[in-house]
């Protein structure tokens, strides 16, 4: 765990399998606000597979390479269950809760 200004942040290695849009390297470093623990965070699990909306992460005058941040908090994290993708964020009631994997692969893809 790090902690910038008194705020906890999560920084977890994940493998990426696959990229929809953009680019990305094999392995990049998600930097999440939050500790494992704490109710109502939703910090990246070892083992699970997940869809992210990723933005890239900067902040002056630290190394942030590789360093990437879920778009809106947990609006942008979705978990892997089969061939539905599961929202994890319960705080935007107005995004989808489950969305079939191959249609928001086919929508990101553009």
């Amino acid at each position: 765990m790090v902690t910038v200004d008194q705020l906890p942040f999560i920084i977890t290695d994940v493998t990426v399998a696959e990229t929809l849009k953009g680019t990305a390297p094999g392995t990049v470093r998600i930097r999440q606000t939050g500790d494992r623990g704490r109710a109502g965070t939703h910090i990246l699990n070892s083992g699970s597979t997940y869809l992210l909306f990723l933005q890239p992460f900067t902040r002056p005058g630290e190394d942030t390479t590789n360093q990437y941040s879920i778009v809106g908090v947990d609006a942008g994290l979705y978990l892997e269950d089969g061939d539905q993708a599961h929202l994890q964020d319960t705080e935007s009631p107005g995004l989808p809760r489950t969305l079939p994997i191959a249609d928001l692969s086919a929508q990101a893809r553009g």
